[in-house]
């Protein structure tokens, strides 16, 4: 029977093959430069930004899909507000954005924002390959160029009970419109009332206190936007009045429980929009 030969490799050859086919492997795409993370740390500091989502989530999360970035927030509730950031942080795969919002406020056609800043935290997860790229572009695709683009892209039906900084109401002007206008130019600045039946609560569920407001004292309320189905039940919960430490969630879990008779257009049941101020007081000698 012939025997095997054995095949000796010299060790230089082995090494030129791994070398050769590292080579050939191919290289991961370069990170942003200390630029690109300053220009990106300038293009947010010191300005009121807008987002675009109008998310009202406390920590936000946001996504690169590879053209877009694509919004994780689960809580559906939405906000119109000035956002401060005071800080910006790049690592590896996630860009870190940290500061304070303020309800955006009107009263007599006179936007203002409201005194409680709210801690915030904006996480954007970007692929360090893609950062190069997507980093210039983040602010044009998180927040409105301004703040007039921001309140040109609200709902009319929010835009309609935009709050003041005190209580909600309707134009103090007196002129009415058409229900069946609502939302159109020409309810423009009116009260929507002609031929409206609104909804009346049949039931609520109390708010729960957060830990957080509750060590703090804190006592006031939360102001709540929502419309009220032609099924009676609350859907598109905007937060018009922040107060942040859990209360915000809090309220809005309180209000997507309420339960309505349905309001009516002229004999119709219609989606009506509804402003609440949703109350968390402090009694003295009790937990609330």
């Amino acid at each position: 029977m012939r025997r095997l030969r054995r095949l000796h490799v010299p060790l230089f050859c082995s090494l030129f093959t791994l070398l050769a086919a590292w080579t050939c492997l191919p290289l991961h795409a370069a990170g942003p430069t200390r630029d690109v993370k300053e220009d990106l740390r300038s293009s947010l500091l010191g300005s009121d930004l807008y987002l675009r989502d109008f998310s009202a989530a406390r920590v936000a999360h946001w996504h690169w899909n590879g053209s877009a970035l694509a919004s994780d927030d689960p809580t559906g509730l939405h906000t119109i507000a000035a956002l401060q950031i005071a800080h910006v942080d790049v690592s590896h795969d996630v860009v870190v954005l940290e500061g304070t919002r303020k309800s955006l406020l009107k009263d007599d056609g006179v936007f203002s924002l409201a005194a409680t800043a709210v801690p915030v935290r904006l996480l954007v997860t970007v692929p360090h390959g893609d950062q190069a790229a997507v980093l210039p572009q983040v602010r044009s695709l998180l927040f409105f160029p301004s703040r007039e683009d921001a309140i040109a892209a609200l709902p009319p039906v929010y835009s309609a009970v935009l709050p003041s900084p005190s209580v909600y109401r309707y134009p103090r002007n007196g002129e009415r419109c058409d229900c069946a206008d609502l939302g159109k130019p020409e309810c423009e600045g009116k009260q929507a009332s002609l031929g409206l039946r609104n909804p009346k609560l049949v039931s609520q569920r109390n708010p729960e206190f957060t830990e957080e407001a509750r060590q703090q004292q804190f006592s006031g309320d939360v102001g709540v936007v929502t419309t009220v189905d032609s099924t009676g039940h609350t859907t598109d919960l905007w937060i018009a009045r922040s107060v942040g430490l859990g209360l915000d969630e809090a309220a809005a879990d309180s209000v997507r429980q309420y339960v309505f008779t349905p309001g009516t257009c002229h004999g119709e049941p219609s989606p009506i929009p509804l402003a609440v101020d949703v109350n968390f007081q402090i009694f003295a000698g009790r937990r609330p």
